[in-house]
């Protein structure tokens, strides 16, 4: 029961935070940067909360063929969204001031 509550508290904020993310002239810019953060993270955790939702999916005998690819997927896109996270963090202006993008 702890975790569906989770779940539900998990996906409220990111409804949230998405639409924080769209009123860019509202929040301004470094409100802008730590909604992004934020969302990665949440992002993060509900992966994290429904693995076994993907998995389950994963395993049924008719969807055998779909749920692999569905799996092999993400992972072979791992490392563009890598490059993407590396560009987009280093086009923060208030945030990660430390980074240095060319």
């Amino acid at each position: 029961m702890q975790t569906k509550r989770a779940k539900h508290i998990v996906d409220i904020l990111l409804g949230i935070g998405l639409l924080l993310l769209m009123s860019y002239q509202v929040v301004g810019e470094a409100g802008h940067e730590w909604t992004g953060i934020a969302m990665t993270a949440l992002m993060i955790v509900h992966q994290i909360l429904n693995r076994n939702k993907s998995f389950a999916a994963a395993n049924e005998p008719s969807a055998s063929a779909s749920g692999s690819a569905g799996l092999i997927a993400p992972l072979s896109l791992l490392p563009h969204w890598q490059e993407l996270i590396r560009q987009g963090a280093g086009r923060f202006q208030t945030v990660f001031l430390f980074l240095e993008y060319p």
